[in-house]
C-alpha cells in the first residue's frame, strides 16, 4: 500500500512556508469516488467530544511538525506522516474510503508593538511577554495554519484542496473545520484527579543559585528564544529541560519506545551532585513557561523524583528573567 511519501513532503526549516502538494480536482466522477460515499459516516463533533487535532495518537508529532498531522475525520485520531500506514492498514480493505484533514502549521515573525520593542532593546525587568520585560516566542512569531484533505480508498491517495467553496461539498468542508478548530478539553477523569495531586516541591522555596549564575560569570540561552535551545550533550533541540540553579540545559530521558532524549539533565543533576554535593533538584520543560509563571516542572530529588509545582517560578527565581539575560543575583537563593 503506498504511503504518503508519495505526496511530495519535504523537511521544512523553521519558518517556512509549508510546500503544496498535487492536487485532485473535484469533477464528480472523483467526487463520487473519493468523498461522498465517506459522508455517511461524517459528522461535526459535538462539544463535549475528543478530538486529537493537536498531537498524534502514536508519536509526538504536531501541526508543527514539518510533515504535519492527519486527522481522521470519522475517529478524530490524529496521526504523524510515520504512523498514519497504521491507521489506512485497518480499512485498507474496504470500499468506504477514509477522509483525513491534512493540518500543517507553521510560524512567521511578526511585527512587535512598542511596548514589545522596549523589551527586546534594553529589558528592564525580569518577566516575560510584559512592557520591559523579555518579548516571548508568542511576541515573536504568529502561527500561520494550511489545511488539505487527504483521502484514503484501497492504497489510493488523493489530496483535495481546503478550502474550494465551488468544489467540495459544504458538509465535508463544516466537519473539516470543525475537527481542525475543536477546543473541547481532552483531559479524562483520571487524568484530572493525576494533575491534582502533584505537589509543590520541597525545594521550590529554598532552591539554591549556583555561583556561576549569581555572580554573572555565565551567559545562559535566552529562553524567549528557541531557536537557541539546544542540549548541552547531545546538541538534541526538543524535549529540553533547564535546571533552575544553574542554567544547565539537557534533553529529557528515553521514552519506552526508545525515542526521546538522552536523559543528560537528569544525568547533570547526578554529576553535580556526586561532584560538589550540591542539590539542583528542580528543572522545568522549555516551551511550558508561560509570562504568568507557570511550566511543567520535575525533581530528580530522590525523595520526590516526580512531577512537582514550584511557586517561585514566576518570581524573578534568577530564571525567567535571569536566565534570559545571564545575569544573576536575582530573586532565588537558599
Amino acid at each position: 500500500m503506498p504511503t504518503p511519501t508519495a505526496l511530495n513532503h519535504t523537511m521544512l526549516a523553521y519558518q517556512q512556508t509549508p510546500p503544496p502538494p498535487t492536487f485532485t480536482s473535484t469533477t464528480d466522477d472523483n467526487l463520487n469516488l473519493y468523498l461522498r460515499p465517506a459522508m455517511a459516516s461524517l459528522q461535526r463533533p459535538p462539544a463535549n467530544a475528543v478530538v486529537y487535532n493537536d498531537e498524534c495518537v502514536l508519536s509526538f508529532d504536531t501541526p508543527f511538525t514539518p510533515t504535519g498531522l492527519y486527522i481522521n475525520l470519522h475517529t478524530y485520531q490524529s496521526y504523524g506522516l510515520a504512523s498514519l500506514p497504521h491507521d489506512m492498514a485497518a480499512v485498507a480493505n474496504t470500499a468506504t474510503p477514509t477522509l483525513y484533514a491534512w493540518v500543517c502549521k507553521y510560524k512567521v515573525p511578526r511585527v512587535p508593538t512598542a511596548d514589545e520593542q522596549e523589551g527586546q532593546v534594553d529589558p528592564t525587568k525580569m518577566a516575560i511577554g510584559v512592557k520591559g520585560g523579555f518579548i516571548s516566542d508568542h511576541q515573536k512569531y504568529e502561527d500561520k495554519t494550511v489545511v488539505h484533505l487527504l483521502a484514503s480508498l484501497n492504497g489510493t491517495l488523493a489530496t483535495f484542496r481546503y478550502p474550494d467553496p465551488t468544489g467540495l461539498p459544504s458538509f465535508i468542508s463544516d466537519v473539516v473545520d470543525s475537527v481542525v478548530h475543536h477546543v473541547a478539553s481532552k483531559v479524562t477523569v483520571s487524568e484530572a484527579a493525576w494533575v491534582d495531586e502533584i505537589k509543590v516541591s520541597q525545594y521550590a522555596a529554598s532552591l539554591p543559585l549556583d555561583d556561576t549564575i549569581s555572580n554573572g560569570t555565565k551567559q545562559v540561552v535566552d529562553i524567549s528564544d528557541p531557536t537557541q535551545w539546544a542540549c548541552e550533550e547531545s546538541g538534541l533541540t526538543e524535549g529540553l529541560w533547564l535546571n533552575l540553579s544553574d542554567g544547565y540545559i539537557g534533553s529529557g530521558r528515553k521514552n519506552w519506545d526508545g525515542s526521546g532524549g538522552t536523559g543528560a539533565a537528569k544525568t547533570h543533576y547526578e554529576q553535580v551532585l556526586a561532584s560538589t554535593g550540591q542539590k539542583y533538584p528542580l528543572v522545568v520543560k522549555l516551551g511550558t513557561i508561560t509570562p504568568d509563571g507557570k511550566g511543567d516542572v520535575y525533581s530528580y530529588a530522590g525523595d520526590e523524583d516526580d512531577a512537582v509545582l514550584d511557586p517561585q517560578l514566576g518570581e524573578g527565581w534568577g530564571g525567567v528573567g535571569g536566565f534570559g539575560a545571564g545575569c544573576g543575583g536575582c530573586g532565588r537563593g537558599g
